[in-house]
This record gives structure tokens, sequence and C-alpha cells, in this order.
């Protein structure tokens, strides 16, 4: 009886280590399917975004050109303004001089005015009073046309004060829209950005669904059990030799040269790549703007999922396809330097949960990242005098 308690003891403990504990509910095709169809309406609507925004920009563009257009012909009616104010003061100045001369025939004061002569010509008192009252009449006309004149003058000064207004308040609506046109760009940058990442992240689902649909999995099937993964119990070091040259966790980058939050951890050796642990290949791809050429792999390693990424590998390197079940002792790749890269090196990035399955998102998957350090026994300290000599001795 000892005996077969002991037996069925042994036999339970055996089955629990073999048979995967799922810490996350279970997921089906349907599921999956539902997800990447989220992402496909979030690309729609950031693309509706960016539309609109565009439609903006054009807006604001069409605006300053035609506010610029309002102000250049601000400027050249200002300045015909002025011509005339100025050619009005030289009439003004010039019947002033007339209506003084007027004056000082009436005064006597010039014996050679030319109005004097010209009454003082009269044959008789007939023509004398005709005479002086043309003189009567030309200095009052005078007198008129000069009030008209300063009339003018003050209309067109007041014309000159309402097109400096316009200018300024033209000037300061271009000044705004400039303003508006930077942030709406600044916007459709970020927009671009993110709508790029989402792409991605359709790309990386329609792979992943692709290889689950491949093995045979039907819309209501559990993945977990369509397509188990391999188990597997520890990992290992990706390379034979090498070590380490950044460690993952906050660091000022070489290319961006500012601080960023580095999710993985860089190594430098031996250039050929094997998978960290037993598990299977989940995308490839592509990204000339970070990643390079990569790797992702579904991992269950004591009974917990995980993610481990490659990146920057060589172009052309690649030994393996989706859907593959990789072991320890498959090589994957050779190091590279693609996308954002100062030299050749590995990237690897290991998170918990599957991304594609789990989770979907690059933000998600930074958050669960964990530091490869805790997972794989590396050397302390980074460059070659610190570095190992086989995929498995502890350090």
């Amino acid at each position: 009886m000892n005996k077969f308690i002991r037996f069925s003891f042994i036999l339970i403990l055996m089955v629990s280590l073999f048979v995967p504990s799922f810490q996350v509910e279970a997921k089906t095709v349907r599921d999956l399917k539902n997800e990447l169809q989220k992402l496909l309406d979030e690309n729609n609507n950031l693309n509706q975004q960016i539309k609109y925004t565009e439609s903006q920009i054009n807006s604001a563009r069409s605006n300053i050109t035609r506010l610029n257009s309002e102000i250049e012909k601000i400027q050249n009616e200002y300045a015909q303004t002025e011509k005339e104010i100025t050619a009005l003061n030289v009439k003004i100045s010039e019947k002033d001089i007339e209506a003084k001369n007027l004056v000082s025939f009436l005064q006597m004061t010039n014996s050679n005015n030319f109005y004097y002569e010209y009454i003082a010509g009269a044959e008789s008192m007939t023509d004398f009073i005709y005479r002086l009252t043309v003189t009567d009449q030309l200095l009052e006309h005078n007198k008129k046309v000069t009030v008209e004149m300063n009339d003018m003058i003050s209309q067109n000064n007041l014309k000159k004060q309402q097109l400096t207004t316009a200018e300024k308040t033209s000037k300061s609506k271009v000044s705004e829209l400039n303003s508006n046109l930077a942030v709406l760009g600044s916007k459709k940058s970020d927009l671009y950005e993110f709508n790029m990442s989402v792409e991605e992240e359709i790309k990386e689902s329609q792979k992943i669904l692709k290889m689950y649909t491949d093995a045979g999995c039907k819309d209501n099937d559990d993945i977990s059990t369509c397509a188990r993964l391999p188990l597997d119990t520890s990992f290992w070091r990706p390379m034979e030799t090498g070590w380490v040259s950044s460690y993952y966790g906050w660091r000022f980058h070489p290319i961006y040269k500012e601080n960023r939050f580095h999710d993985g951890i860089d190594l430098v050796g031996n250039r050929q790549i094997y998978s960290v642990a037993a598990g299977k290949v989940a995308a490839i791809g592509y990204n000339h703007s970070t990643m390079g050429n990569y790797i992702y792999i579904h991992h269950l390693v004591n009974n917990k999922y995980y993610t481990s990424v490659y990146l920057h590998l060589k172009s052309g390197s690649i030994n393996v396809r989706v859907g593959d079940v990789v072991s320890k002792n498959t090589v994957l790749a050779t190091m590279g330097s693609t996308g954002a890269s100062t030299g050749t090196h590995l990237h690897l990035s290991i998170a918990t949960g599957r991304r594609g399955i789990d989770y979907t998102t690059y933000s998600t998957f930074v958050s669960r990242t964990v530091d490869p350090k805790t997972l794989i026994n590396f050397p302390s300290g980074t460059g070659s005098s610190n570095s190992w000599l086989s995929r498995t001795r502890k350090y």
C-alpha cells in the first residue's frame, strides 16, 4: 500500500512538471482575429486622423498665402497713400502761397503783387469792382480747396492708421497660423509614427495568426492546445562565446544622444546566434528605423510563457521560418548591424507572455520585459575581459 501511495505521489509530481500551468486565460484563433480587427480599425482611425490633420495643414497654408497677399496689398496701398499725402501737401503749400499773395494785395503791402496790378489795371469803376470780386472769389476758392485738401490729408492719415492696424492684425494671424502649422506638423509626425507602430503590430499579428492557422488551429480552438509549445526548464546564452556591451535599463543612447530605456541586453562575440530556449518561431521581419532584421520566439519555460527577441541580425542570414519549432541548439541567424545600430552586435530582449497572443502592442511588450540577467547567467561587467567561453558555464 505504501509503495502504491509513493508511486502515485511520484506520478502526480511528474505530471505537474510536464503539464503547463497556464497563467493566462485560454485564447482561441477567433480571439486573435478579433484583436487583429481591432488593430485594423485603430489603423483606419489613425489614417482618418492623419487625413484630417493634413486638411488642416493645407487650410492653414492656404490662409497664410492669402494673408501674405493681403499684407502685400496693404503695404502697397499704404505706400500709395503716403504718395497722395505728399502730393496734397505740395498743393496746399502752393495754395498757401497764393492765399498769402491775395492777402498781401488786400493789405496793399506789395505794390508789385500780380493781383494788385490786375485790380489796378481796371479801366472803369465797374471793371474795378469786377476785378476786386474775382480776387475775393479766388481767395475764397483757395481757402475752400485748402480745407478740402486738409480733410483729404486727415482722411489719408486715418487710412494709414487703419492700414497699419490691418497689417498688424494680418501679421499676427500669420504668426498664429505658423504656430498652428508647427503644432499640426508635429501632430502629423506623431500620428505617422504611431500609425507605423500600429502597422507593424498588424503585420506581427497577421504573421502569428497565420502561424496558428497553418498549424491547423480552427477559430474556436484553444491556441495552447492546438499548437503546443515545446517545454523547457531553463535559458542558455545565445552565443558560444561573447561578452555584454550594454545592460538592460536606462542609458545614454549612442545614436539618439539622450537617456532612453534599453529594453534588452547588447551582446558581442561569436556571431552565430542560437535560441535561448526551446520554443516556436512566432515572427520574422525587418524594421529599418530601429530593429533591423529580427526574430520573435515564443517559449514555455518552467510552465511560464515568454517571448525572446533577437535584433540587428545580418541580412540574408536567418535560418528559420515562422512556425518552426526550435531548441536551444537551433542556429537562428548571424549577428549583424541592421537597423539602429552603431556596430555588429545582438540585442536580446525577453518578455513575459506571448507577444501577439497575450498582448499585441510594443509598449506592452516593453512593460513586460525582464532583465535577461535574471533568467540567463551572464558574467558581471562589460567588455571582452568579462567574456564567457560556453553557453552554459556558471559565473
